[in-house]
């Protein structure tokens, strides 16, 4: 049935060279008219549909300066291979390095977070820890007290402090409510 669709096109066209140039030059035209019409929008909101529900989240995010900043998540495959400085030395020439080759595209460079605001916003959180709760927050507290839960919580703590980034949240974990944290 396709076999005879196509070889009945391709007959038809070997026949009538006129209306084959004619087509083509049509199509041609068409796709050359609708690529000429085709924009290019810069707004990553641009992708959310527009409707009542949204309309909010795109006004803030239009409004961010947040959307103009692009962050570089710097990590190990393997935390236990490399001395815990590394990741900070790392991160010290590559932001150096960013600033002397692409200082003419590049604003501000901001890769250290200050150890006063970390702590007050991690101080802010355990205040009101509630209102960032959700139900399935509220609904998990239970099992947090079983023996396996706290074994397992305790076993990853330990591997935590004994990996660099352990160094960071010396602080923090002490304080933090068993299982309440997503670095599980």
């Amino acid at each position: 049935m396709m076999e005879k669709l196509f070889t009945g096109i391709y007959d038809y066209f070997k026949n009538n060279r006129i209306v084959l140039y004619a087509v083509f030059l049509i199509s041609g035209l068409a796709f050359a008219y609708f690529a000429l019409r085709v924009k290019f929008v810069e707004d990553i909101s641009a992708i959310i549909p527009r409707d009542a529900k949204t309309e909010k989240l795109n006004q803030v995010f239009q409004n961010s300066k947040f959307a103009d900043k692009l962050i570089i998540a710097v990590s190990l495959k393997n935390d236990s291979l490399v001395q815990p400085d590394s990741l900070v030395l790392y991160a010290d020439t590559l932001a150096a390095h960013m600033q002397d080759e692409a200082s003419a595209y590049i604003k501000d460079i901001h890769y250290k977070i200050e150890d006063d605001f970390s702590l007050d916003l991690f101080q802010t959180i355990q205040e009101h820890l509630p209102v960032f709760l959700s139900e399935i927050d509220y609904a998990s507290v239970d099992t947090l007290t079983d023996p396996e839960i706290i074994k397992t919580t305790l076993a990853h703590d330990i591997s935590l402090f004994s990996s660099p980034s352990g160094m960071a949240l010396k602080i923090l974990l002490p304080t933090t409510p068993a299982g309440f944290r997503s670095s599980r």
